[in-house]
């Protein structure tokens, strides 16, 4: 075959396919497409399970909850019917008591007529007016005859069943007392309940420290107020009382005052043979009831400043008499790490051997 004859049959066929750059960008535009439909329903399939799951937990919830509703509205049913039970109880003693009291007033009542009674009959029987006869005095007889006379038997009888009945009216009074003295006392409202419900226990500490503020804030005034015996008699210094005790004198008395308002009670000398008391220095140091106070202010100090501090020798002691004794103690204490320091403590230790701190400090530079 010729190339010419090539050329015809090529052109008298069908001529081969070929794929426009249109028909490809159509495939894979609906290949795209496809893919996000199917991502899409992926999503909206996973949003419908997370729908379900939260539809279900909310209809957990919601039947807790109505659980929940049922059981408080039993027993609120229940303490209701407690309630009523309570109270128609309470109806029936008040009722019962009402009666109680009228039968006995009544009783009362019928006992203290009966006594009445008997005073008229004995009256009518036995006139008060004397009669002579003989050397002795006799009762006239009025109700009776005059050819009888009453029995001494008879008329102590009667005076013994009027005191009987006297002693019946007044024993059935007195019961009556008794018994509406333990009479029930009403309820109070539900408002009152709540108040004492809602009283808690922080409300009684802090009453609690009110009451030691204001002891403190007491005795402090009573402090201030307390009376200073001061030199104001006529009579001499050297004076001597036959018990071999004397006055103080005006150079003791400046002394005195002058050591207590330089070292605020903390330091003055001990008391001469003198009858007139006031704080004075103390020189046993061994004693257990100081001891023991001095011990109860480092432990107060300890506590209120968040120390360990350890009670080591007391150095000075002054006291005064006042319903007790009032310590001023000036110690040593240390807490382990460095040298002792001093202290100074005010403490009261009463007569039923209590102990009370009014304060605990670092004794101050003087300066």
């Amino acid at each position: 075959m010729s190339s010419s004859d090539a050329a015809v049959v090529d052109a008298g066929g069908d001529p081969p396919k070929k794929h426009s750059k249109q028909s490809k960008g159509k495939d894979t535009r609906i290949t795209k497409d496809s893919a996000s439909v199917e991502d899409r329903l992926a999503l909206s399939e996973d949003i419908l399970s997370k729908v379900g799951e939260r539809y279900t937990e909310m209809a957990d919830t919601f039947n807790s909850f109505n659980d929940d509703v049922r059981s408080m509205e039993e027993s609120v049913a229940t303490a209701m019917a407690t309630f009523r039970g309570e109270l128609e109880k309470l109806q029936g003693n008040i009722t019962r008591r009402d009666e109680e009291r009228t039968s006995l007033i009544e009783e009362l009542v019928t006992r203290v007529d009966e006594v009445e009674d008997l005073k008229t009959r004995m009256e009518c029987i036995i006139l008060p007016s004397p009669i002579r006869i003989g050397p002795k005095l006799e009762p006239q007889v009025s109700c009776l005859p005059q050819t009888e006379r009453l029995d001494s038997f008879l008329c102590s009888s009667l005076f013994l069943a009027i005191l009987m009945m006297e002693i019946d009216a007044w024993r059935i009074f007195l019961r009556w007392r008794s018994r509406n003295a333990k009479r029930p006392l009403l309820e109070e409202p539900l408002k009152e309940k709540k108040k004492l419900t809602s009283y808690k226990a922080s409300d009684e500490v802090k009453n609690e420290r009110k009451d030691e503020e204001s002891k403190v804030q007491e005795e402090k005034k009573q402090e201030k107020s307390r009376r200073v015996y001061e030199y104001t008699s006529g009579e001499d210094d050297d004076y001597v009382r036959p018990d071999g005790t004397r006055r103080r004198t005006r150079e003791e008395w400046a002394r005195y005052y002058k050591q207590i308002k330089e070292s605020e009670g903390f330091d003055v000398d001990p008391s001469p043979v003198t009858f007139e008391f006031g704080l004075t220095a103390l020189t046993n140091f061994e004693d257990e009831g100081l001891i023991r106070c001095t011990k109860s202010a480092i432990e107060q100090f300890n506590k209120e400043n968040a120390t360990n501090y350890e009670f080591v020798k007391i150095e000075k002691t002054t006291c005064i008499v006042a319903a007790g004794y009032w310590y001023n103690i000036t110690f040593q204490a240390t807490d382990g790490g460095s040298g002792p320091k001093t202290f100074q403590a005010k403490v009261f230790y009463g007569i039923c051997h209590d102990i009370r701190v009014s304060f605990c400090r670092l004794k101050p530079v003087a300066g």
